[in-house]
């Protein structure tokens, strides 16, 4: 809505060189400014009516053309440009243009895509984005306006909204929370329905560290790998090998495969270990993978060949069919 102030003010370019000055319109002078975005762009606010405006100027050093430009920002666009304006390096106040984009983010519709607005930029919000929470939490099921939120900090409410089913309020808890939201995720990854939601939170239990004995009941009795594999690569990352060396004892094929993996990734090689992924290899039950997995960690744990062929012989000629046809498998693996 224009007024007197910025009234007179279109999206106008021009492009002169050296021998013309540009000359901006006169009611750019009327406008408070904001700060810069980018070296080039400052940001201009109407008082009056709080129209927001870029006053782009840019001189070429080698042609000496100077080219001129004004924009009248609105919607996505003006909100992106601010974001960008409260990271721009510069010792200029950012007070005033927090509360420019504080208005404006209220005016967008929570189902824009967030990817237009750059919202989730950490390393541009940060702490700052607390006075933007009433406007960010309207935004809390995008992955972007999730992330924002992270960024202000606001985990009581992403926490709130992870237990109610929010996949991207999870995945920002998984992503940066700190160890207090560790409950809510064992809650998500306990009891949600979702196969996504269970997977982002064991994820997230993984980065934190915590929930190591509801990750193992999660691998070990749920019957889809798009869940089980993340409980698996959780645990491996904690380090809760003797977890997964109980899982490696299992009479289900799929449970050893998984902690045969597991073992391999979480990179601990002890004797016990060692020990426990030879005796795996030649385990009767189940298709080649748990075997020839189990083969495969024990060389990402660093078992020299010789010792991995002194393991894998016997079971060329091992009573069980896919034994021997495992063995075979480990020994044509290239060194």
């Amino acid at each position: 809505m224009a007024c007197a102030t910025c009234g007179d003010l279109v999206d106008s370019s021009q492009s002169n060189d050296d021998s013309t000055p540009t000359l901006p319109p006169a009611g750019l002078r009327k406008l408070r400014a904001l700060g810069t975005c980018f070296d080039d762009t400052e940001l201009l606010l109407c008082a009056e009516c709080g129209a927001l405006f870029s006053h782009a100027h840019d001189r070429d050093q080698e042609t000496g053309i100077t080219d001129d430009s004004v924009r009248r920002l609105e919607g996505p666009r003006a909100v992106t440009l601010l974001v960008y304006g409260l990271a721009w390096p510069s010792l200029e106040p950012k007070s005033e243009m927090l509360s420019a984009l504080a208005a404006r983010i209220g005016r967008v519709a929570p189902s824009t895509p967030l990817e237009d607005l750059e919202l989730c930029r950490a390393e541009l919000l940060g702490a700052s984005a607390r006075e933007l929470l009433p406007e960010l939490k309207k935004h809390v099921d995008t992955e972007l306006g999730a992330r924002a939120l992270a960024a202000a900090g606001a985990f009581t409410f992403l926490q709130e909204e992870a237990l109610r089913g929010c996949r991207p309020a999870i995945r920002a808890l998984g992503r940066s929370g700190p160890a207090e939201v560790a409950p809510t995720l064992v809650q998500v990854l306990l009891n949600s329905s979702e196969g996504p939601a269970r997977r982002e939170a064991a994820q997230g239990l993984g980065r934190l560290g915590a929930g190591r004995n509801e990750l193992y009941a999660v691998m070990t009795t749920v019957k889809d790998s798009f869940v089980t594999q993340p409980a698996r690569d959780a645990l491996a990352r904690m380090g809760a090998t003797e977890l997964l060396l109980e899982g490696l004892k299992s009479p289900d094929w799929s449970i050893r495969w998984m902690s045969a993996e597991g073992l391999g990734s979480a990179g601990k090689s002890t004797p016990e270990i060692i020990s426990a992924l030879e005796r795996a290899v030649l385990t009767p039950g189940g298709p080649p993978i748990s075997r020839t997995t189990a083969f495969e960690s024990l060389r990402r744990l660093g078992v020299a060949r010789a010792r991995l062929e002194v393991v894998v012989r016997p079971g060329i000629d091992h009573a069980d069919e896919d034994v021997r046809r495992s063995s075979a498998l480990c020994l044509e693996r290239p060194t």
